[in-house]
């Protein structure tokens, strides 16, 4: 059995466009800081090998992550494009009314509102390659981590349960927000815990 760790990357606050900046930086470090609490109540293995998308926001989160989990440092992967980036997104949100509705539904359920089924189907099995590409990577040893975007992680999960209706939790992902995701033998990927974010420090 295979094992991840994927979040949605941090708050885009950063000086330039689609950068994290001191909030989103330190939301992430929390992060980091509180799930490495969690690893080390359960004894589980640490973090082994880590990757993330091709966007920029994505690399800070992970190395701000690091740096709050404050464990021995993951093998770093190349980042994978199936996780999302910008030009995919931007394809995503060019009905005039997604922001509208996502900020109401979440992206995922925006996206199926708004886009013919066959186009985000489409869109979900890029997402899902990415994923799989990243479990196969590892080892039954291993403990994954990965820092990506949402409706990616909404996408892949929908087309690892062969686009059955997700659970609620599993529909929309904020800032921070995570999934442990394992991966059997038989290469069937199923989401096991939603992870919440962390609560900003005042």
């Amino acid at each position: 059995m295979k094992r991840i760790e994927i979040y949605r990357h941090t708050l885009k606050d950063g000086k330039t466009k689609n950068t994290a900046g001191p909030k989103g930086l330190a939301l992430a470090m929390a992060q980091g800081t509180a799930r490495n609490d969690v690893v080390k109540d359960e004894k589980a293995v640490e973090y082994t090998k880590a990757t993330h998308g091709v966007e920029v926001r994505t690399a800070q989160t992970l190395v701000s992550f690091l740096m709050g989990a404050e464990g021995s440092l993951p093998e770093i992967l190349p980042p994978i494009e199936g996780f999302g980036s910008d030009p995919l997104f931007a394809k995503m949100i060019e009905p005039s009314q997604f922001r509208t509705l996502a900020a109401s539904m979440g992206n995922f359920k925006a996206l199926l509102a708004l886009h013919p089924m066959e186009q985000v189907k489409e869109w979900a099995e890029f997402c899902h390659a990415g994923l799989v590409d990243f479990f196969e990577q590892l080892t039954g040893a291993d403990l994954g981590l990965a820092m990506s975007h949402s409706p990616s992680i909404e996408l892949a999960l929908w087309r690892a349960g062969n686009y059955a209706d997700l659970s609620d939790e599993f529909t929309s992902f904020a800032e921070m927000e995570g999934v442990i995701i394992e991966m059997d033998e038989e290469g069937n990927i199923t989401p096991i815990e939603k992870i919440p974010a962390p609560v900003p420090a005042a």
